[in-house]
């Protein structure tokens, strides 16, 4: 099997923050499926990146990837992947401009694209017990990321300037375990941990502002004409923060770990009518928990949205 493509995003920005800028990011990409090789599955794919910013070009960009899936067994599949990831700087990330609340950012037009090499190892065990469903996943992983561009500051003035810099090299190595059910085909639930070690190694530290742990879960009740679906997910306390945030903000390093619950209910209307609509009621952050992102900054709080959808 093969798929192949192009695609391409063009963003038109006219901001006091951002000045007047163009970007347009474009790509081509194809991936071969092989499964000549009795229980073996060979993913190769290739894709080709290219980006232009008002007056700044970079080179292309070229991204393998390869993957592998063996079917032990009926209920065990084992996997391995490695590949090359590529990503533009944003336009904010590039030409933000702006002071508040006494610190300065400024642009840098030097900024190069962020690279990435990741690899995988993992395998997957599924088997039925009477009529529910049981799904066990394993995976090992490690992202070695070049040229990272994160916010910094900079020796300028009194210290409080702040630019998106590209650092050398950073990594991040985890372990990911998750089980998914469906209990008597009636009621859903997932559940998967993650357990991470983000490497600034330049800067021979922790990563700024990333969590340690992350838990997500799910509970999901599908019916003919209701669909239910309750999430719950928990990141712990950042390990890392910038110490010169403290030159301007009290208590600059106060952190919460996060714990936030989602909820969605979407009625079928096309199933119990001739209405070609269903129609979901969203709520996010439905406990009102505050946290923040970053430091300063409060993460969204409860939202309440309506969405309608339909097909002609």
């Amino acid at each position: 099997m093969l798929t192949y493509g192009v695609t391409g995003t063009f963003n038109d920005v006219d901001s006091k923050t951002y000045g007047v800028r163009q970007q347009t990011i474009y790509a081509a990409y194809a991936q071969g499926e092989f499964t000549n090789i009795e229980n073996l599955n060979i993913t190769l794919g290739l894709r080709i990146d290219k980006e232009d910013t008002d007056a700044l070009s970079t080179d292309p960009q070229f991204s393998p990837k390869l993957g592998l899936l063996y079917d032990v067994s009926k209920e065990l599949k084992i996997r391995g992947s490695i590949g090359h990831g590529f990503r533009a700087p944003l336009i904010s990330e590039r030409f933000a401009t702006v002071s508040f609340s006494g610190f300065e950012v400024i642009e840098n037009l030097g900024l190069i694209p962020e690279k990435s090499w990741s690899y995988e190892i993992g395998a997957r065990y599924e088997f039925d017990i009477e009529s529910t469903k049981l799904g066990f996943d394993l995976a090992l992983f490690q992202n070695d990321m070049i040229d990272m561009i994160e916010p910094g500051f900079i020796n300028e003035g009194n210290g409080t300037v702040i630019q998106f810099q590209n650092i050398t090299e950073a990594r991040i190595r985890g372990l990911e375990f998750g089980i998914k059910s469906l209990i008597y085909g009636l009621v859903g639930l997932e559940t998967s941990i993650t357990a991470m070690d983000p490497q600034d190694l330049t800067n021979d530290e922790y990563l700024k502002y990333r969590s340690k742990y992350v838990w997500k879960n799910r509970v999901f009740v599908p019916t003919e004409y209701v669909d239910f679906n309750i999430d719950y997910r928990y990141k712990s306390e950042f390990e890392n923060v910038d110490d010169r945030l403290g030159l301007l903000i009290s208590d600059f390093d106060a952190k919460v770990p996060v714990h936030v619950v989602d909820l969605a209910v979407k009625f079928k209307m096309k199933k119990a009518s001739d209405i070609p609509l269903n129609i979901t009621l969203n709520v996010k952050n439905l406990l009102d928990y505050y946290y923040i992102e970053m430091v300063g900054n409060l993460a969204p709080t409860r939202y309440i949205s309506l969405q309608l959808e339909s097909d002609f």
